[in-house]
């Protein structure tokens, strides 16, 4: 009996835990405090709280940030990517999607970039690179 309320007692603090743990975006970077090199360098009309971004990667002179779609945008997708050509930014790319745990994606008739949600191990097709925990890219052509 002892050990039956031992066990219990552990699972309740084990659940206590895990709900203390949960107010996060659900994606490990952008948990993280925003530094100079997460700000976008380029200023993109889109739905990206520009206060959430994280850089995620730069590959093939395209910069790959990740970021959280600002409060009240339409239609309400918690994520987005935006790919900033370096060579040219006004070329700047934002795709939303689902939340932390689920993937999404865009392109370009350059490139292809997916959202990888943290944990996830989706298997590579010919030419894409996992640029980051979180990022999957492909550079045509």
């Amino acid at each position: 009996m002892r050990r039956l309320i031992a066990c219990a007692g552990l699972a309740l603090a084990a659940s206590a835990l895990l709900v203390g743990c949960s107010g996060g975006s659900g994606v490990a970077v952008l948990d993280t405090e925003q530094t100079e090199q997460d700000v976008r360098v380029v200023t993109i009309k889109d739905s990206v709280d520009p206060e959430s971004t994280r850089l995620l990667a730069e590959h093939e002179g395209i910069r790959f940030y990740l970021g959280k779609i600002a409060e009240g945008a339409v239609p309400p997708r918690s994520l987005c990517l935006t790919a900033v050509p370096l060579d040219d930014p006004s070329q700047g790319l934002t795709a939303c999607g689902g939340h932390g745990g689920s993937g999404f994606g865009g392109g370009t008739s350059e490139y292809d970039m997916e959202f990888v949600p943290d944990g996830g191990h989706p298997e590579l097709e010919v030419g894409e690179v996992r640029v980051h925990e979180n990022l999957i890219v492909r550079i045509k052509g």
